[in-house]
């Protein structure tokens, strides 16, 4: 049958938000399949785009509106039912029709309510329901914005530093009269009070602007031009004292003007608003005042994010970003330049008309544009799937804003993963729809969006606009700015790149860490940005963009992706190791630390938070430090920003607060107790050297390097495939897969196994990046054979997982194989990345003592692992690899695994999965019925099979000393959570008591027809059970290490796991 489209998007549009609906539908009679049976979206129809009739104006305000419409996006077919936005109303549009809107009909729109109303009529009714003002009482107090707090935040922990401040000097004309230029300039201080603001902090911690009439910005005169390090001095933002400093200067040499503003006050916008007004002030002209300021923005925006407007753009976010990964560019090489001081200018050979004419004909914006170049190029850079990265806008999505003076400037985070067979007009389409989404959606503030979803501005994009020469007027004339010679350069983020338009050129400004990159970097990132831009104008899809020979040779090259050594002036900010030290007999500490506790708790709101338990393993994030620190220090205890992460808890911070206080503490005394007591607690390790860097106070010089060429061995499981596959996506160009052929042949096997769990991979990269290699672990002569291959890295997910097999066929295998291995990495100088289990943790006596948990700075805890033959012999495969590391330099890694699970983004599971020994444990459940109830709360863990393969292979790459993960998800379920899963699943199994737990198991071991389906019930039971107890393991170390490296497990939720079981009931698995 047809199907009714205006329906169809009437009702995504009830259920999505605008970014989410397709702007185009085709029906088919039916989806076109691979020999698979899944969608070959190769073959899917270009939908192209559907003419819209265009519906003329039908009342006064219809045709204003669209009169104004038609001034931002151009004489393009528009009419009252138009998407506008589909129509090419951009980001920088949106500003601009709503303060024409305002400034036609007296009201104010923002840019969320526009997204929201996104026609003619739309906005007609959303005006027919505002009123014309609204009131705001006068106040003494008033919260700070969510980026004045990150910026405050930061001003706190660079305390003696100027890099948030935002300083001016002019030369102006001679013949400017400076006591009426003073006049002009007090007349537009009471014009924007917001100059005049001061911070205040109360004794919960909490930080308010102070709003007053008697607080002047005073206007400093003299005869002599100061030197730039005495006019540039920093803010002290706890003093009460206005955060803007104003100079006028008659010398000798000339005449000056310096305004110096603190950013948590300003942005760049409003110094062009401040200098107009001054000059306007000066010539006489009326300087309006602010009748709507950085005060009342701020209330407006905490009214917004107490209201159902803050889920709703949470909900957006976590629809975008909840499964992305950070990305980071990663560091390459020093500057060595004496003259390289992080900033450097390129002019582009692109003709910026050529870029302006092509949006314009497609109706799209050039911040959308230049956004989509940058993020293709962070994505050929980094080898990801969705280049992640932080962009920056205005802020000013309220019309009331249009000549206010404050900082409204907002950070919002940009994902861009377009299809590869996208035509380039529409991706570039969605990504203004996304950017458009993301400034409507910015009361979820981005410190909020990097704690949530682990991202960072680790990337900073923007565009600019366009660059002009027109000259700065103070008092009429022309003022000329003077340089400042503003000392260190500190960029605000490891990378930043700003792109202007400069008449018919495109200039690139870049801003980065000097301890990071280089002009070198800076030189092939803009070659990479130039070729992408030129794709974006000449090609006709995202895929032909990125198969361009330049930039396919850029990703060949590696020289981005291949990490070199991060330089040791990097500082350790973790600090030295932590033990809590006994300060008996003290009083004061004791007062101290009572205090310190009660802060803690109040700031988390958490009466369950005690002396040893870590603030930010409790919700604390750098904004609620900042909270702590500020609770503190107007208690006058001697606290600094980085205490709070040093000391996390309130015994380590209280400690370490009154060694600063008390003089009469003898100090060294204290530190040899310290020393003393951190002697006695490090444990004998066998592989002390191989394991001593496998601690997370090691962490914060992890990084991850390319892994060169790759030979894979176990390329057709479930992980080596899906290693593969992520190796493949990550940008390494050569992986030789070792497997053997049997009747038809390595190639043949390795492909119908690769196609099987994928569709969307092009064929010629078998051959080419893909090379099979038939041959085995345990054949020498297949070993030898390898010698003759350049090889970086040697990935072994070969390994035999029968628990239940003759001890000696397992070692082949799982020891004498990776003996092989070993012997070969050795002589090659190739490093060795070996899979192993977390199972080798063992078992224990009921009531020995000694260590329990398995970390990954150990391997022998006196564990018993005999009675299990595979992890007896993944055991002496790791003893095996540690003796090689630890005597003769083996550079090697083990990484161990928990339980593979099916993939997180489709469920997609092991074609053998009756091999997966938990599964069939579950199975063993389901065919007796009922589980007992005393084992409801048992916690266990599933390891999405995609997220454990690029947990690898960024684990793969990590430096050398550290040796040991544990790569497993972090986020344990109950099996009480199966149970019900199974039972939503119309896979009945009861909840019962132990007693009958054990009748029903008995007369099921009995019965000939489905006892082999419970015996993983039985099978590793022992005589000696009663007295056995499995070992823990804990990955707190590889949690830490994978966020340091932008990775996080997922949750492991009800949908999840009902999606996994109905995958496997779909294939027959739960069937006896």
């Amino acid at each position: 049958n047809e199907i009714d489209i205006d329906a169809l998007k009437a009702h995504l549009s009830s259920q999505l938000t605008a970014y989410m609906v397709p702007q185009a539908f085709v029906q088919l009679e039916e989806m076109p399949l691979t020999a698979n049976g899944k969608i070959d979206k190769k073959a899917l129809p270009d939908p192209g785009k559907e003419e819209e009739k265009v519906v003329l104006p039908e009342t006064e305000c219809q045709k204003a509106i669209l009169e104004i419409i038609k001034k931002i996006i151009g004489e393009v077919p528009v009419g009252i039912t138009t998407d506008l936005f589909a129509a090419g109303l951009s980001s920088l549009g949106c500003i601009r029709l709503c303060t024409m809107l305002a400034g036609e009909f007296g009201k104010n729109v923002t840019i969320a309510e526009l997204f929201e109303t996104k026609t003619v009529i739309d906005i007609e009714k959303l005006l027919e329901t505002k009123e014309e003002g609204e009131e705001f009482e006068l106040r003494k107090e008033y919260p700070l914005s969510m980026t004045q707090m990150g910026i405050f935040v930061e001003s706190i922990h660079y305390k003696d530093s100027t890099i948030y401040n935002i300083p001016i000097l002019y030369e102006l004309s001679p013949e400017i009269d400076m006591n009426r230029l003073r006049l002009a300039i007090e007349k537009t201080l009471k014009a924007h009070p917001y100059l005049s603001m001061t911070l205040m902090v109360n004794e919960e911690g909490e930080v308010f602007a102070v709003r007053s009439d008697e607080i002047k910005v005073e206007i400093s005169e003299g005869t002599v031009l100061p030197s730039d390090e005495e006019l540039v001095r920093p803010f002290d933002l706890t003093l009460g004292e206005p955060l803007c400093r104003i100079g006028l200067f008659a010398s000798n040499e000339g005449k000056y003007l310096f305004i110096d503003t603190h950013h948590i006050i300003s942005d760049g916008e409003s110094l062009s608003i401040l200098m107009e007004d001054i000059n306007r002030a000066y010539l006489g002209e009326n300087v309006e005042a602010e009748q709507y300021t950085g005060y009342e923005a701020a209330v407006v925006e905490k009214k917004r994010r107490n209201s159902d407007k803050f889920e709703k753009a949470k909900e957006w976010h976590d629809r975008i970003f909840g499964n992305c990964k950070k990305v980071t560019l990663p560091p390459t090489e020093k500057a060595t330049a004496t003259d390289d001081d992080g900033n450097f200018v390129l002019t582009g050979r692109i003709s910026a008309n050529d870029i302006r004419a092509f949006c314009e004909k497609n109706r799209l914006g050039l911040n959308a544009f230049f956004t989509m170049a940058m993020g293709l190029s962070l994505k050929v850079c980094t080898g990801s799937e969705n280049a992640v990265f932080a962009s920056i806008y205005n802020g000013r999505n309220d019309s009331r804003l249009n000549r206010s003076i404050g900082m409204f400037v907002k950070t919002i985070p940009v994902s861009i993963s377009p299809s590869p067979q996208m035509d380039i007009s529409h991706a570039v389409g969605e990504c203004q729809k996304m950017l458009l989404n993301a400034m409507s959606c910015d009361i979820f503030s981005f410190a909020e969006v990097c704690s949530t979803y682990g991202l960072s501005s680790d990337v900073l994009f923007a565009y600019q606009g366009d660059q002009t020469d027109d000259a700065i007027l103070i008092g009429g004339k022309e003022a000329k700015e003077k340089e400042l010679g503003l000392g260190a350069f500190k960029a605000k983020s490891p990378f930043g790149l700003d792109i202007n338009l400069k008449d018919d050129k495109v200039v690139y400004e870049f801003e980065y860490d000097t301890e990071m990159y280089g002009k070198t970097t800076m030189e092939r990132f803009y070659k990479l940005m130039e070729e992408v831009i030129q794709g974006l104008l000449t090609c006709r899809t995202v895929e032909d963009v990125l198969s361009l020979s330049e930039v396919k040779e850029f990703r060949a090259e590696q020289e981005l992706v291949e990490k070199k050594d991060i330089p040791d002036t990097v500082k350790d900010s973790q600090g030295p190791k932590e033990t809590a030290v006994a300060f008996e007999g003290s009083k004061q500490l004791e007062a101290l630390t009572e205090q310190i506790l009660e802060i803690f708790r109040k700031t988390l709101k958490k009466d369950d938070f005690h002396l040893d338990d870590n603030f930010f393993e409790y919700g604390g994030t750098s904004l609620l430090a900042a909270k702590v620190m500020m609770a503190i220090m107007v208690k006058d205890y001697p606290v600094v920003y980085q205490d709070i992460f040093n000391k996390p808890t309130p015994r380590q911070l209280s400690e370490h607060l009154f060694l600063k206080i008390k003089d009469q503490w003898n100090e060294e005394t204290v530190q040899n107790q310290i020393d003393q007591t951190n002697e006695e607690s490090v444990t004998v390790n066998e592989y002390a050297k191989a394991l001593s860097h496998n601690l997370p106070q090691y962490l914060d010089n992890i990084k991850t390097e390319g892994l060169g060429t790759v030979l894979l061995t176990g390329a057709t499981g479930f992980l080596g495939i899906h290693v593969l596959r992520q190796l493949i996506d990550s940008g390494t160009m050569k992986v030789y897969c070792l497997l053997r052929g049997g009747k038809i042949g390595a190639m043949r096997r390795l492909r119908e196994s690769f196609f099987y769990y994928f569709d969307d991979l092009d064929e010629d990269y078998f051959g080419n990046r893909i090379v099979a290699i038939e041959g085995d672990i345990t054949d020498a002569q297949s070993i030898k054979k390898l010698e003759e291959y350049d090889i970086n890295t040697l990935i072994n997910c070969a390994a035999s997982v029968k628990h239940f097999a003759d001890l000696e066929f397992l070692k082949n295998v799982n020891v004498y194989g990776v003996a092989n291995l070993v012997d070969l990495c050795l002589k090659k100088d190739i490093r060795l990345v070996h899979i192993s289990t977390v199972s080798v943790c063992g078992e224990r006596d009921v009531g020995s003592n000694g260590e329990t948990t398995l970390r990954e700075n150990a391997l022998d805890i006196g564990q018993q692992v005999e009675s299990n033959g595979y992890v007896y012999s993944k055991y002496l495969a790791e003893k095996l690899i540690l003796d090689a590391i630890e005597e003769k330099g083996l550079n090697a890694k083990i990484i161990r695994m928990g339980n593979l699970m099916s993939r997180y983004e489709d469920g997609e599971f092991q074609i053998n999965f009756n091999t997966n020994n938990f599964m069939n444990t579950l199975k063993s459940y389901v065919v007796l019925g009922c589980f007992p109830v005393q084992d409801m709360d048992e916690e266990d863990e599933f390891s999405p099979i995609d997220e454990v393969a690029r947990a690898t292979v960024l684990l793969a790459g990590t430096n050398s000393e550290f040796t040991v993960f544990h790569a497993y998800n972090s986020h344990t379920i109950e099996m009480g959570d199966l149970v019900q899963a199974l039972n939503d699943n119309d896979l009945k199994v009861d909840v019962v008591d132990e007693k009958e737990f054990n009748e029903r198991l008995n007369r099921a071991l009995m019965d000939e027809r489905i006892n082999r389906f419970v015996s993983p019930l039985v099978n590793y039971k022992t005589d000696n059970d009663e007295n056995i107890i499995e070992n823990d393991v804990d990955n707190k170390f590889t949690v830490k290490a994978l966020y340091r490296l932008g990775f996080h497990w997922h949750i492991t939720d009800n949908e999840y796991i009902e999606n996994a079981i109905a995958m496997l009931k779909t294939l027959g698995f739960f069937d006896i």
